[in-house]
């Protein structure tokens, strides 16, 4: 009996330790990285989550005709998010060669200069950065920094408080539209480091107002799990 027992907990662990290494984080060089390895760790994987505010349904009907009707849930059809956001631990390298290597696969070309100090560079803070092109950026952009800076945190179970960001930055695009918000964290808080990789979790946790009248107390909670003991890349902690 005890020998089937350690023969199926040697299993588990070789398929664990099997998954881990087909991550492309794991398994590739950034050079290597294909679409959908970029697509997996900015949407699923310990540095990047995507996030949804409601969900539309449409049946295969309503997408021939080109109409817009919702239909509930119990239907058969198509369910889509119709806002979302990508939540990504910016300051860590895994998260920009990411950025990096999608928008060289886009046909862009990028000088060695500009791959260094895009993503090879560290960066004295910790970065979280929200994007999108919908209203969950466009409504908080609004905002004033100080309310940016009530409107979001970080939680970890090792530091039993708010960690709340030391600054906040619009990122917008050429036309003046926003296209991300960087919430900035110091790396120590209280004399202790706000991250390490024993912490299993660190959540960030944000209130997006659904207009820039409504008060950021009143507004909508969403939140994050970051894994910071999974956040390892070339053998070395990255976040």
């Amino acid at each position: 009996m005890k020998a089937r027992v350690w023969v199926a907990v040697a299993a588990a662990a070789l398929c664990v330790s099997l998954a881990a290494a087909d991550e492309p984080w794991m398994s590739k060089t950034a050079k290597n990285w294909t679409k959908e390895d970029t697509e997996k760790i900015l949407n699923d994987s310990p540095w990047g989550r995507r996030i949804g505010t409601a969900v539309e349904y449409t049946t295969e009907k309503d997408k021939s005709t080109g109409g817009k009707k919702t239909v509930s849930d119990t239907d058969r059809g198509e369910q889509r998010d119709t806002d979302f956001a990508l939540v990504l631990w910016w300051s860590a390298h895994t998260t920009r060669r990411a950025f990096l290597r999608m928008f060289e696969l886009g046909g862009n070309s990028v000088s060695e200069e500009q791959a260094q100090k895009f993503a090879e560079n560290a960066m004295p803070q910790y970065v979280v950065s929200v994007l999108g092109g919908g209203k969950m950026v466009d409504v908080s952009a609004k905002l004033s920094v100080d309310d940016l800076k009530k409107a979001a945190w970080l939680e970890s179970p090792r530091i039993k408080k708010h960690i709340d960001p030391v600054d906040v930055v619009v990122i917008k695009d050429a036309s003046g539209k926003a296209e991300r918000i960087n919430f900035i964290f110091a790396r120590e808080t209280d004399g202790q480091p706000t991250v390490t990789s024993e912490d299993k979790k660190i959540t960030f946790k944000w209130r997006l107002p659904k207009t820039p009248a409504e008060t950021v107390e009143k507004a909508k909670q969403f939140q994050v799990q970051f894994l910071p003991s999974k956040m390892t890349a070339g053998g070395a902690a990255d976040f």
